[in-house]
């Protein structure tokens, strides 16, 4: 949508750092296989940055080229593009990374580019958040637990108005 590629190239433009990387993919990385990794909505590629000075190969997604011209790491392959088009290849990843963004529809593509065995990292904002005003981008109760119910959850935790979830495809 060319609305939200506006909204995000005039955010972008405006920050000066990278933020550091989420907290948990810095504590739960090391349950994946190091290999090929994605970054859903990766914005400036703090996670992205942080995965491929460990060895991983990322495929870093965002709507924003502004954003993604920031990434400048041999391990990140940057790939501009909406979420709301973007095909996800099937059985190739070890670890998929989906934090502060939320689309629903991706729920089933992300759990088919998942090899067997690789870890899924995903953390995003719950009704009651109000930092996201839209309840289209937030997540329910359980929302996230229930979807992924046939994985092998590490975390699945619901604080401070986020719901986290660190699990392994079966």
């Amino acid at each position: 949508m060319e609305r939200d590629r506006i909204k995000w190239n005039r955010k972008y433009a405006r920050m000066t750092s990278v933020k550091p990387v989420s907290s948990i993919v810095s504590e739960y990385w090391r349950h994946a296989s190091v290999g090929r990794a994605l970054d859903l909505a990766c914005g400036t590629g703090h996670n992205s940055l942080f995965l491929a000075e460990r060895g991983f190969e990322v495929d870093a997604v965002d709507i924003s080229e502004v954003a993604l011209r920031r990434l400048n790491h041999p391990g990140v392959h940057p790939y501009h593009g909406d979420l709301d088009n973007y095909r996800l290849e099937r059985n190739i990843y070890s670890l998929v990374v989906n934090t502060l963004f939320l689309d629903r529809r991706l729920f089933q593509p992300i759990d088919d580019s998942l090899r067997k065995g690789g870890v899924l990292i995903f953390e995003t904002f719950l009704l009651e958040n109000d930092h996201i005003s839209s309840p289209q981008f937030k997540l329910a109760h359980n929302e996230l637990l229930d979807h992924f119910s046939h994985y092998k959850v590490l975390l699945y935790r619901e604080l401070d108005g986020m719901a986290s979830l660190v699990a392994k495809k079966k």
